[in-house]
């Protein structure tokens, strides 16, 4: 049987007792107080929470709030899983391109140039559209090599982001590096949201959508960078995904403890999964 020990991530600086009643009694009993050991351990394991969630694929672009804004909980394209395992770890890309794209805007243009998507940059579709991730991501994140084989392969880790490209120029699709491993070629699997199966899932591997135009690793220094208002606008939105509710305001609150310092990563673990290994 899989692990069911869990790794609650993402400090939001509140005591357990402020949420964890809105959550089932049994994922609460499984609840162990750890910390991820890395930013990259904490996309993955909230790409896995979206994963345990089975989000459903639905390609919409309604006008959302901003900044922290999310289409329905049930629901997202494949940018969203990038979007709202960032979110988790405090990252909230909906800002951040946006921001950027104001100071860049002609790279961000010429990147839609042939989509034929209208208004590439209004601030309720900016973040969820690959041509506009991976401006961003090459602008601010680290860059990675985009072939896997022999000589590459230590260079893919869990919670890398991964975009693809199709006739050659059109980016269409992201998604994240998992821990596992496909028995068969011994390639990562990713963790996307896709037609097939019609939600998120990690039943695809790193080489299924075809070519790779981007790899990227998101590194410590871009959320150091960020305001606290920042991150726990971000951590907020992210609860309200995983939980379907608003969370408790953590600003007015008394710092927790390190042992208490805890966030909603860990859900997928409770459900199966266990960023590491499964």
């Amino acid at each position: 049987m899989i692990q069911a020990a869990l790794t609650f991530a993402i400090a939001i600086g509140i005591a357990a007792e402020t949420w964890l009643p809105e959550l089932e009694p049994w994922i609460r009993e499984t609840i162990s107080w750890e910390r991820p050991d890395s930013l990259s351990e904490e996309i993955l394991s909230a790409a896995k929470v979206c994963a345990v969630k089975q989000t459903r694929y639905e390609m919409t672009y309604p006008d959302i709030p901003y900044p922290g804004g999310d289409v329905g909980e049930n629901e997202g394209l494949c940018c969203d899983v990038v979007v709202r395992a960032l979110r988790a770890a405090g990252i909230d890309l909906q800002e951040l391109v946006y921001e950027d794209a104001l100071g860049a805007r002609a790279s961000y243009l010429a990147a839609n140039r042939w989509t034929g998507f209208g208004r590439p940059l209004n601030r309720s579709w900016v973040h969820r559209r690959t041509a506009n991730l991976k401006v961003f991501f090459k602008r601010h994140a680290l860059e990675l090599p985009t072939w896997y084989g022999p000589s590459s392969a230590e260079t893919w880790q869990p919670g890398d982001l991964v975009i693809y490209v199709r006739k050659g120029w059109e980016t269409w699709h992201i998604a994240v590096v998992s821990d596992s491993t496909d028995p068969a070629t011994g390639r990562p699997m990713v963790i996307d949201s896709w037609s097939q199966p019609g939600y998120v899932s990690e039943t695809h591997e790193l080489t299924s959508f075809g070519p790779i135009a981007g790899h990227y690793r998101i590194q410590e220094e871009l959320r150091d960078t960020l305001p606290e208002e920042h991150k726990e606008r971000s951590r907020q939105a992210w609860y309200r995904y995983v939980v379907g509710v608003s969370e408790p305001s953590i600003a007015a609150r008394q710092p927790a403890g390190p042992e208490q310092t805890i966030g909603l990563v860990g859900l997928a673990n409770s459900l199966g999964f266990r960023a590491g290994g499964r």
